[in-house]
């Protein structure tokens, strides 16, 4: 096996450098005609054929030996799965130094994109895990008033409570998996903010009665540049949570422009307002160490783990779908008191469709 291995690196290699053998061999037919020219001695040809093939030979086989020392790298680095090889022997010629690199950076960019992919491999999985588990919890639910009520009347409000925990469940994972795309599916236009904003108050509106809890909503009567539909799911999560974590009073949903002295030195130059939808809700609240945290993939904060039903995704999404889209999404709250998450919308830079 050695020696067919041997045999073929061989061929290869004349094969890589037959344009030097061609020249050496040119060069000694070239030689043995001027000397055969002149009539000069056989042994005195023989002679000077020796002198310059020996060396010639000598540097042949140290550059055949280094030329399979390298093809060894380069089959161990082929059957090597974690990274970069062991570096080669050090060398002066630019073109293989250039190369080299060239190697290097390729290898660096695959361990990049495969620890990239192990680690959306294990947020998908921990988070299908624990959708799972929450999923179930209404449809028990939902199986328990059947079973009460066997051949009766059922309650057909809190099946119905109990059915729109699991469509918000099922949209969350269809919007988590869309998020992630690279396109994300997104049509950048004029939306009227009103009719956005008003679907969502629409979708929501029965857990408002049943919690009994008040909106304060106030027209926005305005134009923004996003994709309604992200959009949307945004607004639509906000007061999710709104909800969640209000037990009693009132969730404001209100436009606020900026006064001059809050808007940045290009938007005066530029004459713009900065449109911006307030989500106000009097509920827990959310402590001052847990707001830098809370657009991280998976962190539920004191509210999260004192509730039990927090999956730490809604916000993260939030604030991925408003990057993407261009614009800016704040929270200030204080504990006891309520939270108000702030979407400032203008900030896009996309044309319209």
């Amino acid at each position: 096996m050695k020696g067919r291995k041997l045999l073929s690196l061989t061929g290869l290699y004349l094969k890589r450098n037959r344009t030097v053998i061609t020249a050496g061999v040119c060069g000694g037919i070239l030689c043995a005609a001027v000397f055969w020219l002149y009539r000069l001695p056989v042994e005195a040809v023989l002679y000077a054929w020796i002198l310059g093939a020996v060396p010639g030979l000598l540097l042949s086989v140290r550059s055949f030996s280094r030329y399979c020392k390298k093809c060894g790298d380069l089959e161990r680095m082929a059957a090597q799965k974690t990274g970069y090889a062991e570096p080669f022997e050090e060398t002066s010629d630019q073109l293989e130094l250039l190369y080299r690199r060239l190697l290097a950076s390729s290898y660096e960019e695959r361990d990049r994109l495969l620890r990239e992919e192990e680690e959306k491999r294990t947020e998908m999985k921990d988070y299908y895990t624990m959708w799972v588990h929450q999923v179930k919890t209404p449809i028990a639910a939902m199986n328990l008033i059947l079973q009460t009520h066997p051949g009766g009347e059922t309650d057909h409000s809190q099946l119905s409570n109990e059915l729109f925990k699991v469509e918000q469940y099922v949209e969350m994972v269809l919007q988590y998996l869309r998020a992630d795309s690279p396109s994300a599916d997104l049509v950048i236009r004029e939306c009227s903010l009103d009719t956005i904003v008003k679907k969502a108050i629409h979708k929501y509106a029965p857990v408002f009665i049943r919690k009994k809890i008040a909106l304060d909503y106030r027209p926005a009567a305005c134009l923004v540049r996003t994709d309604e539909k992200w959009l949307l799911f945004v607004i639509e999560q906000l007061l999710s949570n709104a909800l969640k974590y209000t037990e009693s009073g009132r969730i404001s949903v209100y436009q606020e422009t900026e006064s001059p002295s809050e808007r940045s030195s290009a938007k005066r130059k530029a004459g713009e307002v900065i449109r911006t939808l307030v989500i106000e809700d009097t509920g827990r609240g959310i402590t001052p160490e847990d707001i830098p945290r809370v657009f991280e993939n998976g962190y539920t904060g004191c509210n999260g783990r004192a509730g039990q039903g927090s999956t730490g995704i809604g916000l993260y999404l939030c604030k991925k779908v408003m990057t993407r889209l261009a614009h800016e999404m704040v929270i200030e709250s204080e504990p006891g008191v309520g939270t108000k998450v702030k979407l400032r919308l203008d900030m896009t830079k996309f044309i319209p469709e």
